[in-house]
Parts: C-alpha cells; structure tokens; sequence
C-alpha cells in the first residue's frame, strides 16, 4: 500500500532524522561528497558501530543517505544534492558550518600503498586519473560494468615502461571504489579492486 504523506508530516520525520546530533555529524561529513564505511560513520558521530548503524538505517529510511555494497563492505554516501543544499541551508540557520573530517589515517598510508590486489591511496587515484587522461583505460571491461581494462596504447605503454603483462597480472585494471583519499577510483591489477578494511 502507497500512502502518500501530508507535508508536514514528510517535513518532521526528516527534521527528526537530521535533529539527533549523531545522526547530524554522519550528514555532514557526507557533505563533502565521500562515501565511507558505518565504521567510519561511528568514529565521527562518536557512537559505538552498532548505534551507528542504527542511525544509518535510520538516515537510509528518511531517504538522505543511499548505500552501496562493493564485496562485504557498505559504503554510505548523501542520497543527492537536494540533501546537501538542505544541509547546508540548515547551517546558515545555525549561524556556521560544520568542521569538515579529517581523518587519522597516518600521511604515509593514505600517500601510497598496496592494497589487496591493487594500488591504493593518493598515488592509486592520481595513477588512474592520468591514465585516463592519457586515454589507457577503457570502460568496456569484460570483468565487469565496475571495472576498466587496458586500452592496445595503454599495453604499449606500460611494455615502455617495462610492465609487462607477465609481470602486472592479467593487466592493469581500475575499478569504481571510493579511495580512502575521497571519492575517485584505485588503480588496481588482476580484477575488481576491494576496499582495505
């Protein structure tokens, strides 16, 4: 059965989800586009991960946050801009904006790493974006809808290099997974790229 809502009423369930102060902190460190694990959500709002997750499905219910599973990790993210705009009219209200997160990921770990089967961290994203750029990557990847394969002038390119395909694995490959960086894509080799925790 689909009962249509009052306004008012659709206004104050999603005024209610916002106005618990957890539950404020998960939406605002959405605002700046990522997408981040409940594990992450619960560091930030300053809740246990369970209580976390309950505001999460909470948040999910009154339609201001979407998820998406890659592996057995969830990653939350604001459901679109009408959400952010509302946010951060309610911080004009409030006479500020909230302090943006800051992670405590130590520099070297988010700089550069190997993660799983992938290159990972800033290096990861900046190695993918210029292989775009540079047009070495295609989107038409058999592995699938989520992933990139190496275009012929990418293979050539990284032979320069002397990467081989022996040596790199099946061949390099990026896939569609939020970086611990923000929201771009790892540079992975050999399948799907997996998030580290």
């Amino acid at each position: 059965m689909n009962v249509k809502l009052d306004p008012e009423i659709a206004v104050s369930r999603i005024a209610l989800a916002i106005g618990e102060p957890a539950r404020a902190r998960i939406l605002y460190c959405l605002l700046d586009g990522s997408a981040r694990t409940s594990t992450e959500l619960a560091v930030v709002a300053n809740v246990t991960p369970s209580t976390a997750s309950v505001h999460l499905r909470r948040l999910k219910m009154q339609r201001l946050v979407k998820v998406f599973a890659q592996g057995k990790h969830r990653y939350y993210s604001l459901e679109g801009v009408n959400v952010a705009a509302a946010l951060e009219t309610l911080s004009v209200l409030a006479g500020g904006s909230c302090a943006p997160f800051v992670p405590s990921t130590p520099h070297w770990l988010r700089a550069a790493r190997t993660c799983y089967d992938h290159i990972a961290g800033s290096l990861g994203v900046s190695l993918h974006d210029r292989f775009q750029t540079l047009s070495w990557l295609s989107a038409d990847s058999p592995t699938g809808q989520d992933a990139f394969d190496l275009t012929p002038s990418g293979q050539k390119r990284l032979k320069v290099l002397a990467l081989t395909s022996k040596k790199v694995g099946r061949c390099a490959v990026a896939s569609h997974t939020p970086a611990w960086t923000g929201v771009s894509d790892d540079l992975i080799s050999g399948g799907r790229s997996r998030r580290p925790f």
